[in-house]
């Protein structure tokens, strides 16, 4: 009976081993056929442009520094639309929840030296990680984020603003971020790019673009100090889609 009960769990865990080795055998096939030449794979890519008018970009995560900052908005514009006497409706702002945001300072945002050695700067951080608001046509065409010291601006300096904007695939350890003089309003725009690997996994890539940079006297209240403005410069996204294309051929060397 031992003998039996012996043989017996030794026959169930040869019967686990190959189940074990099948299923990774069977998962590796392409690649080891590739390997020794039984089959030639070769990635393809395709590509197409999509239009996402209807179904809207999210926003970026974004953050602001500034020495002297003490606090942010955030705001969405919706643009007014031309009537038929050529007269445009008002362009329409809306404020962000103050839930969106919160304080950090460089220090918690980069290990780098962003200030120039001027010491710790506070920054605000906006948090769009859920997704809750998109660029859309007539919806939201432009977002805001504007910066606030205590009491009046009056000092004027070629280097006063840090800005940045970071997602899943650009985290904040490697933003590389703009900066701006104070006063300062501060456009740009963005064009996205959408990967899918052979693996089915989707990736967004972005390119920002500096459109343009004005340094007035003021903006509207003393106490700002500037204002970063961007928006999608186009809502057709370049998808960018990698198949792995196997051929079975035996080979003859």
């Amino acid at each position: 009976m031992i003998f039996r009960k012996g043989r017996g769990e030794f026959i169930l865990r040869i019967l686990i081993f190959l189940i074990l080795t099948g299923a990774l055998l069977y998962a590796s096939i392409h690649e080891i056929f590739i390997i020794f030449k039984v089959q030639r794979g070769e990635t393809l890519i395709s590509m197409s442009i999509n239009d996402l008018t209807s179904t809207g970009i999210p926003i970026w995560n974004s953050f602001i520094c500034s020495q002297n900052l003490t606090r942010v908005t955030i705001e969405t514009i919706k643009r007014g639309i031309n009537s038929g006497n050529n007269t445009r409706a008002i362009d329409t702002t809306t404020s962000l929840p103050d839930s969106y945001i919160s304080k950090t300072n460089t220090n918690a945002l980069t290990t780098g030296d962003w200030t120039s050695s001027t010491g710790i700067w506070p920054c605000y951080i906006f948090n769009n990680s859920n997704k809750d608001y998109k660029f859309m046509p007539g919806t939201i065409d432009q977002f805001i984020i504007t910066a606030y010291v205590n009491g009046n601006q009056s000092q004027q300096a070629d280097f006063g603003l840090i800005f940045g904007v970071f997602d899943d695939i650009r985290p904040l350890n490697m933003v590389e971020p703009f900066t701006a003089g104070i006063p300062s309003i501060n456009t740009f725009t963005f064009t996205l790019t959408e990967k899918v690997d052979i693996n089915n996994k989707e990736e967004w890539f972005s390119t920002v673009n500096k459109q343009n940079t004005y340094i007035p006297s003021s903006i509207g209240s003393n106490s700002i100090v500037g204002k970063f403005l961007y928006s999608p410069e186009t809502y057709s996204v370049y998808y960018q889609l990698s198949v792995l294309f196997v051929l079975y051929c035996w080979s003859k060397s």
